[in-house]
């Protein structure tokens, strides 16, 4: 009985340590802070709002209603004029790219923002939102089961106060960037289909250590990347234009 019941508080213990975000993780120490916004919207509101009797023609509002049931937990928080702003990014982002894909880097005279997920098999598990500029920070940290499609359709939504708009991410239409066949064959040819608004990029591909491997020129929607030479092994490709960079993880077979 006593093994029993150790595995039992063990077993829930793993399940509470895996069901924080990343805001539980490496950023409740500014969840109590004066000068710090944090909102914190846990499954059962989103499960009230998908049981409200709303008729509508408009077929947004019905796959917005729909979607809200694959989300369990929501978390923001907004810091103004945070001294060490860009010290919280920077750690930030160094903690969280241990364990998570970086889908999106934005870089203006007005901040910086990345976007990155939890995917497995397909579903974005965790979607994670981390920005600033001079003396502001933003975070936030969306729990649910996700289509990638839906990912820039739900920052649209996030207020990031005086920082890097988030339209600027939707309008990547994130889900047309396509990378295949993933995996490829290295000596062979990779694909790479872009939507209109990132053609002309900068396309590069980088060795999980960040060494340049090899660069390309998106110069149409549709582009043919040659990976003669190329060995075998795991990558990312950087597409970039403009400030903005998506990123798309490769693996390459022998």
């Amino acid at each position: 009985m006593k093994n029993i019941l150790i595995l039992i508080v063990a077993t829930l213990t793993i399940q509470l340590a895996t069901s924080q975000d990343i805001i539980e993780q490496h950023f409740s120490h500014l969840t109590d802070r004066d000068d710090v916004t944090h909102i914190n919207v846990t499954g059962k509101m989103f499960e009230m709002i998908h049981s409200l009797d709303i008729e509508s023609d408009d077929d947004e509002v019905q796959e917005m209603k729909d979607f809200v049931t694959s989300i369990r937990s929501f978390q923001l928080i907004t810091c103004d004029n945070l001294t060490n702003a860009t010290k919280e990014f920077n750690a930030g982002v160094r903690k969280i790219n241990s364990d998570y894909e970086e889908l999106v880097n934005v870089r203006s005279d007005d901040g910086n923002f990345k976007l990155l997920i939890d995917e497995h098999d397909g579903t974005v598990n965790e979607v994670v939102g981390i920005g600033s500029s001079k003396n502001d920070l933003m975070v936030f940290s969306l729990l649910g089961e996700l289509r990638l499609d839906q990912v820039g359709k739900i920052v649209e939504h996030i207020d990031g106060g005086s920082m890097i708009k988030m339209s600027e991410v939707k309008d990547l239409s994130i889900d047309k960037v396509k990378v295949f066949p993933n995996p490829a064959r290295s000596n062979s040819n990779l694909s790479l289909e872009l939507p209109d608004e990132m053609t002309k990029a900068n396309v590069t591909l980088y060795d999980l250590k960040g060494q340049q491997i090899r660069t390309y020129n998106a110069v149409s929607s549709k582009t043919e990347l040659d990976l003669d030479g190329v060995a075998a092994g795991s990558y990312v490709l950087s597409i970039d234009k403009g400030g903005v960079e998506v990123k798309k993880k490769v693996l390459v077979l022998d």
